[in-house]
């Protein structure tokens, strides 16, 4: 927008251009790298990236993004097992509050979505999207990468996006309530007579 008259504006105009340049690479980054995690199904565009745990934490904080395929139910449905996913290198500064992280524990690689910050440890809290309950605290500085979207069905699906963070964060927010239908769904199936055929 424009600077209100007998103000000075909010940046020169060479660091404002410098801005703007900076924010359309990291973009085009931003989607060379979904669109090279989409390709991955396919032979003749095929990424190879052993997907070991060492060495994507390897290249990540080499500030190389990667893209590799996530495996088990813990961030379903944001993330579903197989789907390949996109990690660009942790950002300067600040990570923002509902970003899908991947972070490093006893060896091996972990995405969950970062819900809460301890500002006075420096400890954030992590939590797969599919829990109701639970968490891990883990050291904000041991936050390797973060996830820019998701492969299905050979559409791209950002996760780096406010929406993105924002229903991420709803969904944590409304576990109380998906723990008591949980709870209440469980408790019907047990009730529930079985019936044979005859």
């Amino acid at each position: 927008t424009d600077s209100p008259v007998g103000r000075a504006p909010c940046a020169p105009p060479a660091q404002a251009n410098a801005a703007a340049t900076a924010i359309r690479r990291a973009t085009r980054k931003t989607m060379l790298v979904l669109f090279m995690a989409c390709t991955t199904f396919y032979p003749s565009a095929a990424i190879v990236m052993p997907e070991t745990s060492e060495i994507i934490a390897a290249l990540l904080r080499q500030r190389t993004p990667v893209s590799f395929r996530a495996g088990g139910p813990s961030m379903h449905p944001t993330v579903r097992d197989g789907e390949v996913v996109a990690v660009l290198p942790r950002p300067p500064g600040a990570i923002r509050r509902g970003s899908v992280v991947l972070y490093q524990i006893h060896g091996r690689l972990v995405l969950h979505r970062y819900t809460i910050n301890d500002k006075r440890t420096n400890r954030i809290l992590v939590v797969g999207d599919a829990a109701v309950d639970g968490g891990e605290w883990i050291p904000a500085e041991d936050v390797l990468g973060i996830a820019a979207g998701v492969c299905r069905n050979g559409k791209t699906i950002r996760l780096d996006t406010a929406g993105g963070r924002l229903a991420g964060l709803a969904r944590f927010v409304l576990r109380p309530v998906r723990r008591a239908l949980w709870n209440f769904r469980q408790t019907h199936h047990a009730q529930t007579p079985a019936r044979w055929d005859s």
